[in-house]
């Protein structure tokens, strides 16, 4: 029987649990499909998945990252796999709406779906579907320090490094030719080699990169005093989006924080204390979870980031916190 696999394209999370069925079923590479909570993307794999037409097989969705506004074409994904008499298996830790989780319920085969603060999806994956061995307990690892941000453990600032390389290859390349990347990655990750030449290579990339990028950043940060919240809002681009969010918390002493890419028209939260962030990217038509978020901007109404165009949405933000915190 084929396995598939879709999962996040844009961190550890997700490329960890690929590679945890790569190597425990031999899933195929090309078998995966990377996702995000943009639109571009997901409509992407629609076209991908009809083109090879999965049936009679097991259709794995881990960390899926997708916002709520998505769900029309989630959902026609379901159906559509499921009428081909495909097994459809969900495992997430992000915040989706229990309306969602109760529908897709009728599809799914097997469900470990919603808010989990102890373990993220490829922690997960590994315990659920890939726990015959003890061979990826080093990446279960590596995929929870790297989604909960505990970059101070051992090992932390290795990860940072994995992390910052995946946005590399993520960050402004044309879709086919980051799936490839990703797909290289993948296959490392599956052999154990945590630190492949891909990685290393788009991580030197974006450290030259990320010198522009955080000039940028510092010179477009504005900042928000709600109720008991202290909001930074940064925009820039060629940043992981962490380590934006670490600048904002930083130089705002916040305790949350928002980079807007604005080559890639989305917005990252990342919270210190306290705070669900999922709670504002849902506002916007996004997901995640308590401890980091993001949703897709619209390109068209915003045009290029001028200072108005900057100053517009954090006003935007401004409203929302007021109605929903």
């Amino acid at each position: 029987m084929d396995i598939y696999n879709m999962t996040h394209a844009s961190d550890l999370d997700g490329i960890s649990s690929a590679a945890m069925l790569v190597g425990t079923y031999k899933v195929p590479l090309s078998n995966i499909y990377f996702a995000d909570y943009t639109e571009e993307r997901f409509q992407y794999n629609l076209l991908r998945i009809r083109r090879d037409a999965p049936k009679d097989s097991v259709f794995i969705i881990s960390d899926l990252s997708i916002g709520n506004s998505q769900s029309r074409q989630f959902f026609a994904l379901l159906r559509y796999l499921k009428g081909r008499n495909n097994k459809i298996v969900w495992i997430d830790h992000h915040v989706w709406d229990g309306k969602v989780i109760n529908a897709a319920a009728k599809f799914c085969d097997l469900m470990v779906v919603g808010e989990n603060a102890r373990n993220c999806a490829a922690e997960l994956v590994y315990r659920i579907l890939c726990d015959s061995s003890r061979r990826y307990s080093d990446l279960a690892s590596i995929a929870h320090i790297s989604d909960f941000k505990l970059f101070e453990l051992v090992g932390g600032a290795k990860v940072r490094k994995m992390a910052m390389g995946i946005s590399g290859i993520v960050g402004g390349k044309a879709i086919k030719k980051t799936d490839s990347m990703l797909r290289k990655v993948v296959s490392a990750f599956s052999r154990c080699d945590y630190f492949p030449e891909v990685l290393a290579a788009s991580y030197r990339q974006y450290l030259k990169e990320a010198k522009l990028g955080l000039g940028r950043l510092s010179k477009n940060i504005f900042c928000i005093e709600y109720k008991d919240m202290r909001v930074g809002v940064g925009f820039s681009t060629g940043l992981n989006s962490n380590e934006a969010c670490d600048y904002i918390f930083e130089k705002e002493k916040c305790n949350l924080a928002i980079f807007v890419n604005t080559s890639k028209y989305t917005a990252h939260l990342r919270r210190s204390e306290g705070i669900d962030c999922a709670r504002l990217a849902r506002h916007f038509g996004g997901g995640g979870h308590p401890y980091a978020a993001g949703f897709e901007m619209s390109k068209k109404a915003f045009g290029e980031f001028t200072e108005a165009k900057m100053t517009a949405f954090v006003e935007i933000v401004r409203n929302a916190l007021a109605e929903i915190y």
